[in-house]
């Protein structure tokens, strides 16, 4: 416990520097149409989560499972890449092809002729919740609260079910969550952005210990600890692809977004609104027997749905 205090100083003091570096590097969201602040504010801070995954594996070192060198290695690819892309924006296809690549390489341990398909879909699945991620980072503290509640839980199916190389999926899980809080301390006032190298290292690292929580406990409807965020964001997508819109292009549509730039409901309502609703809905499930998981899986999902299209249909959000 010591160790990750004084870790948590350091995550602390390094992200209030880099606050005060990101201005003369050039790393400062402007003020935009497509914008939900009102004045030009530091954006790559979420670089916390690539110093917390060089912190576990400096404190795991040679106890690494072998496969995870692949996928930290492909984590740290991911998040220079993503970093660039906040200094210098680069086309969307170029970023997914490099987030495609980077996970069919962390999961190749599973590509074998017999299970092909399984191997296509955790591909496919992770890309989805990757970039699920970083569609909801655009108000303040969304993303932080939402990981912090997605993380918590994660831990706890962990602890509860002791897959394969759970001690390390904990301590990944550990340093993520302390991650998350010294980056709500900055995010809640609104003094930096998380950026795309702090949604999309997250998301890929959640994905990564969701995918193999899947694997292990052979139960596909673990997914539900995502659901809050990944149904907003994948209804959002088919609205626009129906809507004939180019869905690489970054918007403004998501219900988040609707419910802060249309209704005027405070950010931290929102996001705090966000992540209680994933909360609530992770514990239930944890509460149901095995037995009832998936039923209760398309009840969350029916729910959503009425409350997706109510908020869409409302006068308030044309």
């Amino acid at each position: 416990m010591e160790n990750y205090l004084i870790a948590a100083l350091a995550m602390f003091l390094l992200e209030w520097l880099y606050i005060r570096l990101a201005p003369r590097l050039g790393l400062v969201a402007p003020v935009t149409d497509r914008s939900s602040h009102s004045r030009p504010t530091p954006t790559g801070g979420g670089i916390i989560y690539v110093f917390a995954a060089l912190a576990f594996v400096l404190q795991h070192g040679t106890q690494i499972p072998p496969h995870w060198t692949w996928m930290l290695g492909g984590g740290l690819v991911l998040s220079i890449v993503s970093f660039w892309d906040d200094i210098h924006p680069l086309p969307p296809l170029p970023r997914l092809l490099v987030q495609i690549i980077v996970v069919c390489v962390a999961f190749k341990t599973y590509c074998y002729p017999q299970a092909l398909h399984i191997y296509v879909l955790m591909v496919v699945c992770s890309i989805c919740c990757i970039n699920a991620f970083n569609f909801i980072d655009g108000i303040r503290c969304m993303l932080a609260f939402y990981c912090l509640i997605v993380l918590l839980t994660l831990l706890y199916a962990i602890l509860r079910w002791h897959p394969t190389n759970y001690e390390s999926m904990v301590t990944l899980c550990c340093w993520m969550l302390l991650a998350s809080v010294v980056f709500i301390c900055f995010n809640a006032g609104d003094h930096v952005f998380s950026g795309d190298v702090g949604a999309i290292t997250i998301g890929y690292y959640i994905a990564f210990i969701l995918m193999m929580l899947i694997v292990c406990t052979a139960d596909a409807s673990l997914f539900i600890l995502i659901i809050v965020g990944l149904f907003d964001s994948c209804m959002t997508v088919l609205q626009r692809l129906f809507a004939g819109y180019n869905i690489l292009f970054p918007h403004k549509q998501n219900i988040y977004q609707v419910l802060t730039s249309k209704w005027h409901l405070p950010h931290l309502a929102v996001s705090g609104a966000y992540a209680v609703l994933q909360l609530v809905i992770s514990t239930i499930y944890f509460l149901l027997p095995t037995d009832f998981h998936w039923l209760y899986c398309i009840l969350v999902i029916v729910a959503l749905t009425v409350v997706y299209f109510f908020i869409r249909r409302d006068p308030r959000s044309a």
